[in-house]
């Protein structure tokens, strides 16, 4: 008696299986994969009454109904994502941190377009707002599936922003002493953390532990010792810092490889420098500012 109950088990859960391939690879959407889960989910309830005085395979039914509410609970979010169409980049204008400092911080405005499918119109648009778009990326089943999933992992473990992290580390690896940079730690308009590094050399600079008189941008997350890490949107930093005919980009170590790929391609101007740790770009802002003393001294 109880092979019936395990056959339809192991069926309704493979028929979630494939359903979640296909909405992987976007052969479907969200609506069809909640969908099929909510027939499931009731023919489990019909199950459940009809056969509920049978004790060897009620059991069995139950499972898989646990087993299955669950993954309509986790997956449900998905129908909230099915709008979103395309993430778009915009130029955003480098900042200054610390007036007259050189040191410009890389930022992009990024964020979600729902229900639009035409590109040359959402192009167009931003035009007519005179915002230069950088990147207009198509979202897919696999880009609303790991949003859904790390949106339910922050609220699970209550993940702290990354901005917010930024300033904390920025504020123990300069021990505290942020006077100069305390009005942008505050900024509520700003996401991300990868101005961590600029920010804590612009520290510097205003600090006077560090002298500049280059124009240069800068983009790498900063962890509490002074590592640089690596960050996301590189190519459309480099593009800004490119339109702002600033001559250097500093970027982390672990950008590099893709950061020269843009410079080749785009066949862009701009010199890039790379770095793993803070003392490598304050060592590196010292080389440039020695390099043009000696040229000017020569002229």
């Amino acid at each position: 008696m109880k092979k019936p109950f395990i056959f339809t088990g192991v069926a309704l859960l493979l028929i979630y299986a494939t359903l979640w391939v296909l909405y992987y690879f976007d052969f479907i959407n969200a609506f069809w994969l909640i969908g099929v889960l909510g027939v499931e989910l009731v023919l489990l309830l019909i199950l459940l009454i009809i056969f509920r005085n049978k004790k060897s395979g009620l059991m069995i039914i139950q499972i898989t109904a646990v087993l299955l509410i669950g993954i309509f609970v986790f997956e449900l979010k998905l129908v909230y994502y099915e709008s979103l169409s395309y993430r778009v980049s915009l130029v955003a204008d480098p900042i200054e941190a610390v007036d007259h400092s050189g040191i410009h911080l890389l930022v992009v405005n990024s964020f979600d377009l729902e229900y639009l499918k035409d590109e040359e119109y959402i192009i167009k648009g931003f035009e007519n707002d005179n915002q230069e778009v950088l990147n207009l990326h198509k979202i897919n089943n696999e880009n609303r599936y790991k949003s859904k999933n790390a949106e339910l992992l922050n609220w699970i473990i209550n993940k702290e922003e990354d901005f917010s992290i930024m300033r904390e580390n920025v504020q123990i690896y300069l021990s505290g002493d942020t006077t100069s940079i305390d009005a942008f730690l505050k900024r509520d308009d700003i996401s991300g953390d990868s101005v961590g590094l600029g920010l804590a050399i612009s520290a510097k600079i205003a600090d006077g532990k560090l002298k500049n008189n280059k124009t240069i941008g800068i983009t790498g997350a900063l962890d509490a010792s002074g590592n640089v890490l690596p960050i996301g949107m590189i190519e459309e930093k480099i593009r800004i810092a490119e339109k702002k005919s600033y001559p250097y980009i500093i970027v982390p170590d672990g950008n590099v490889k893709e950061a020269r790929e843009v410079k080749q391609t785009m066949n862009l101007k701009i010199e890039i420098f790379d770095v793993n740790h803070i003392d490598q770009a304050v060592l590196l802002i010292k080389r440039l500012n020695t390099d043009r003393e000696k040229q000017e001294n020569s002229l």
